[in-house]
């Protein structure tokens, strides 16, 4: 079902003497932007000649990246034995083929693990969320070492000083 746009304000300038209209102004409101993985080809290219950007394991890397949360909580995918058996039911792959997936996008840093059953999702390749947060997470992403350390910055409320 697609949801239509909603007509905020509408103007229309009309001709008294013919009735025409001459000029129409419409405000719209958008409906809500869906959920959404960016692939940044600026970097792509330093990625596409490895394996874990192979065709036969796409569906499995984007269902995958479905599950990841956003850039504003660390990009990060947590698979647990139920979400491996969804994505398997969802592609049509073995659970044995998914867990080499794995292993083959965790070697070839396309998913970096960050502690038992949870990885990050590269930064540099995919994006999910604002981009102020993506590109803070690149900030703090070690592309040729894999390395993932996140800082986050707050910035530190103003006082006000009373001049005398």
């Amino acid at each position: 079902m697609t949801k239509k746009n909603k007509i905020l304000y509408e103007e229309t300038e009309v001709d008294n003497d013919t009735g025409e209209v001459i000029k129409r102004r419409t405000t719209l409101q958008f409906t809500k932007e869906p959920a959404y993985v960016k692939l940044y080809f600026d970097c792509l290219g330093a990625a596409i000649r490895n394996e874990g950007l192979n065709e036969s394991l796409n569906d499995m890397l984007l269902e995958v990246l479905k599950l990841g949360n956003y850039a504003d909580e660390d990009q990060t995918v947590t698979l647990t034995s139920y979400q491996k058996k969804k994505i398997c039911e969802k592609t049509g792959k073995s659970l044995r083929r998914l867990e080499q997936a794995i292993t083959i996008w965790v070697k070839n840093k396309i998913l970096i693990r960050v502690s038992r059953g949870t990885y990050q999702i590269n930064p540099w390749i995919f994006g999910k969320g604002e981009w102020r947060d993506i590109s803070k997470l690149r900030a703090n992403f070690d592309f040729s070492a894999g390395n993932v350390t996140v800082e986050r910055e707050y910035e530190p409320k103003k006082s006000k000083v009373e001049k005398i």
